[in-house]
């Protein structure tokens, strides 16, 4: 379950802060800006109330759907989103096979390491035998 964002009784609003009153019991409130429209328990009476938009937020709302553009430029724009998801996807195909080449080597190189460790061993070994037969004959 979400946390539900803190209420501040008045007095200790900070610049910024949406007020509010709650309409059960007229307590004022303040709440950070991220509250707007989500639901929050009044902590005087205890009742579910919506945080809601200030004033100056529905007015610069108006303003923005009134100057909203155009359906063509929202076909103009999802065009041009499908074709970055197009090029994002072949992007992603690259990458991945690049990974996948990459991974190969990988896993062919932990081979040879692993046969060159095996090598070592055998070498070591014939260089203790080696040495252990110098100091037999001193």
């Amino acid at each position: 379950m979400a946390e539900e964002p803190s209420v501040e009784l008045s007095g200790e609003f900070q610049e910024g802060d949406i007020i509010f009153d709650c309409p059960e019991c007229g307590k004022s409130l303040a709440i950070d800006p991220r509250g707007i429209g989500l639901m929050i328990t009044c902590p005087d009476c205890e009742s579910r109330i919506q945080v809601p938009f200030p004033e100056e937020d529905e007015a610069a709302l108006a303003e923005a759907i009134e100057q909203a553009p155009s359906s063509m430029d929202y076909a103009e724009a999802l065009a041009a989103s499908q074709q970055k998801v197009r090029d994002q996807m072949l992007a992603l195909e690259a990458v991945s096979k690049r990974r996948d080449y990459l991974e190969k080597l990988r896993v062919e190189n932990l081979e040879c390491l692993k046969t060159i460790k095996q090598e070592m061993v055998v070498i070591q070994s014939a260089l203790d035998r080696v040495s252990t037969a110098i100091q037999d004959n001193q």
